[in-house]
């Protein structure tokens, strides 16, 4: 599940619990990520599609190029088109890049290994945007989520069948 944090005590927040099915595949400097929700209030499942490529660079960062997201859903906060990565150490590592759109930004991400396989992830995602006449930045977007690593088709298929069943979302919307 995923829970919003406001960037001030005072700011509104609006939080929209979702259980999300991420499948990345690399092959070498090239990924591919499907991904899709279940959105618990909101009875609908919504599709993400991603691709791109990375280099190495010297420094020990990876540049991921040509990063695009097919979104038509609620949760989608910004579509980034070059990330930088930086490990931080063998456990986390750090993610930032510009927000392409009608009002340009920066996205960070820190994803941390919760367990010597990294089989549960932490993430933790901010969105900033500058104000319609550039005087100042306000952060538009906030995550929390924790991953965890399914590896089998059969544990995916079932913890697929249990968010369904839990969210009762609707047969036309279910991917199988």
């Amino acid at each position: 599940f995923n829970a919003p944090v406001p960037a001030t005590e005072t700011e509104g927040v609006i939080t929209i619990p979702f259980i999300d099915f991420t499948n990345s595949t690399y092959d070498g400097s090239r990924y591919y990520v499907h991904s899709f929700s279940v959105l618990p209030t909101i009875p609908q499942v919504t599709p993400r599609f991603a691709f791109g490529t990375t280099t190495h660079e010297k420094d020990g960062s990876l540049i991921s190029l040509q990063f695009w997201i097919r979104n038509n859903d609620p949760l989608s906060a910004n579509n980034v088109e070059t990330q930088r990565s930086y490990p931080v150490d063998k456990n986390a590592i750090y993610v930032s890049g510009n927000v392409v759109g009608s009002i340009p930004g920066l996205n960070t991400v820190l994803r941390v290994c919760l367990d010597e396989n990294c089989n549960f992830i932490h993430e933790s995602n901010d969105v900033f945007r500058t104000n319609s006449n550039g005087t100042s930045v306000m952060r538009t977007f906030s995550s929390e989520v924790t991953f965890q690593r399914i590896t089998t088709g059969e544990e995916w298929a079932q913890a697929l069948l249990d968010a369904y069943n839990s969210t009762n979302a609707p047969a036309d919307q279910r991917i199988d």
